[in-house]
């Protein structure tokens, strides 16, 4: 008789395997506090943050960068909220919580179009559940808000093209847009993309260019807004682009290493599974992943400031469902599912967010590495079908 599990549907199993994995994210989660966060320096982006907040409704009178103060509506309008008589952590953290719960559902959405079974389902959804980037990130730092409400665009922008639906991708443009200037290079991937989509050739025109118009315009505003309290990133050329990091081959090697660490599971995930299967490409997923990634590989050390994991890493989304595309028909077995899944799990243990046994950065980035390994060396290697003569 089967088992109570193989007799739900494949809706249920994969509700089932989503609530899983968020709980036990939640279960081995470092909860911190917006003050802990400024204060261990991994989400000191936060003080700045907080000036937008507290000022609300108005706008600041202190000065804060500009790139900061141009990730004004999210801030605002937690300030506004808290208004109320609500603290200021408590509405961040509800709308961390509905962020990355919005990020999942939009990632859900888009792969039970592409077709999956609950093994290829299981490990692409795991890649960004289980991910010490961005999602680990992100729960342990609610003030971070403008780079949750930047991943759920872009899990939106990739729904409205999974869905051929134009009014999402806009949503999900608009919405990047408002939570981070990273979206603005993304906008002209959307509009290439939207162009050549069979589902809108007879608006190709129209569509490319409202996907360029809507985040150029909401962008402009912000920026005008933002001049009336910020102040330049100080730094030059060397400073605020890679140039900074040509002062030594060794920083430039712990430059693109570090980029390469925060989608280093995801991007093994999808290799192991081309190498596997070899289906097309997913190329608008993988543009949107790469306009997100590689904004930090060009940035400088002022502009990266040693996040380039964090940074890299909001590229989760678009590189989760190219991953999922791409093992579309894998026919993984138990044993190669099991194997994966531990392996992107382990990944997620980073020391600082994750009650983890990896106690030191350098060891979680050695297990990311390690993990990369297995899931190419695990995935890529298809059983052959057993002869029946």
């Amino acid at each position: 008789m089967p088992s109570w599990l193989a007799r739900r549907s494949e809706t249920d199993r994969r509700l089932l395997l989503v609530a899983a994995l968020l709980a036990f994210a939640a279960a081995i989660q470092h909860w911190y506090s917006i003050v802990d966060g400024i204060r261990v320096q991994f989400a000191h982006d936060v003080s700045s943050y907080l000036v937008i907040a507290n000022a609300a409704p108005s706008l600041p009178t202190e000065k804060v960068l500009q790139p900061f103060a141009e990730r004004i509506p999210v801030h605002w309008l937690v300030g506004v909220i808290s208004t109320a008589g609500v603290s200021l952590d408590l509405v961040y953290r509800i709308g961390m919580l509905a962020c990355l719960l919005g990020i999942v559902l939009a990632v859900h959405g888009t792969l039970a179009r592409i077709g999956l079974d609950t093994a290829e389902y299981a490990l692409a959804m795991a890649a960004l559940v289980a991910s010490a980037y961005p999602f680990h990130y992100l729960l342990a730092s609610p003030g971070m808000l403008s780079d949750a409400t930047l991943v759920l665009g872009v899990a939106i922008l990739l729904l409205g093209f999974a869905r051929g639906r134009f009014w999402i991708v806009l949503l999900g443009l608009a919405l990047g847009t408002a939570g981070r200037q990273t979206m603005v290079p993304v906008a002209v991937v959307a509009a290439g993309w939207a162009f050549v989509a069979p589902a809108w050739r007879h608006m190709r025109w129209q569509a490319a260019t409202a996907c360029l118009a809507i985040p150029a315009t909401i962008y402009g505003a912000l920026n005008l807004a933002a001049r009336r309290f910020g102040y330049p990133e100080p730094g030059g050329l060397h400073d605020l682009s890679v140039l900074g990091f040509f002062t030594s081959p060794h920083a430039l090697i712990e430059h693109l290493g570090r980029v390469t660490l925060g989608v280093m599971v995801p991007a093994a995930l999808g290799l192991g599974a081309w190498l596997r299967v070899r289906n097309p490409l997913p190329r608008g997923a993988i543009l949107v992943a790469v306009a997100v990634a590689s904004q930090p590989l060009v940035l400088g050390p002022s502009s990266n400031g040693g996040n380039e994991p964090r940074l890299a890493g909001l590229a989760a989304p678009a590189l989760v469902i190219a991953a999922g595309a791409l093992l579309r028909g894998s026919h993984l077995t138990r044993r190669e599912t099991a194997i994966a899944l531990v392996a992107i799990v382990i990944a997620g243990l980073h020391s600082r967010y994750t009650h983890s046994p990896l106690l030191r950065n350098y060891v979680w980035a050695g297990a990311e590495v390690v993990a990369a390994i297995m899931l190419v060396a695990v995935l890529r290697r298809r059983r052959e079908p057993q002869s029946t003569a």
